[in-house]
């Protein structure tokens, strides 16, 4: 909002947009994980910051909806229309694939492992773990163990290909 339009207003500054962006697990099929950047955007604005075009379906509008870079959607056999899981501590997330980009310039984006969702979505996903860590009812030393261990197999596992 107001920083962006401030940042906007800069000379020699041609958009700004906000973003949110967060490594994460999505989960397909019945057993399948893979780490993915997930960008929260603004979808009316992202397109004057990102150099990418939607090959297949739309750009995300509002709510559970996702759009995937198409060769990671391909590799991962994944098309529109398909459902995803974003995994976290809170609660798992399903997500609605509706669309598949292209990246058009390799400054657009860091990697092509990456997934979109609406800016609004994200927000939503950050205040409600802010308030669950705010609420003093965080696991002991023990659980955040074990769930870090769990995190690094499965980390060793997906760079084994596993």
């Amino acid at each position: 909002g107001k920083i962006c339009g401030e940042v906007a207003g800069v000379p020699g500054i041609a958009a700004a947009t906000p973003l949110i962006d967060r490594p994460n697990s999505i989960s397909y099929g019945e057993d399948k994980r893979v780490r993915v950047q997930v960008l929260g955007i603004d979808p009316e604005r992202d397109g004057t910051v990102r150099d990418y075009d939607i090959v297949e379906g739309r750009q995300v509008k509002e709510g559970n909806e996702m759009v995937l870079e198409a060769g990671f959607a391909s590799y991962l056999g994944l098309k529109v229309g398909d459902e995803v899981r974003i995994i976290s501590q809170l609660r798992n997330r399903t997500f609605k694939i509706v669309g598949l980009l292209k990246i058009e310039s390799g400054a657009a984006f860091t990697q092509s492992a990456m997934a979109i969702v609406p800016i609004e979505r994200a927000k939503a996903a950050l205040t409600e773990m802010e308030a669950y860590l705010a609420s003093g009812n965080l696991p002991g030393d023990e659980a955040v163990r074990e769930f870090l261990q769990g995190l690094a197999v499965e980390e060793l596992l997906s760079q084994a290909g596993a």
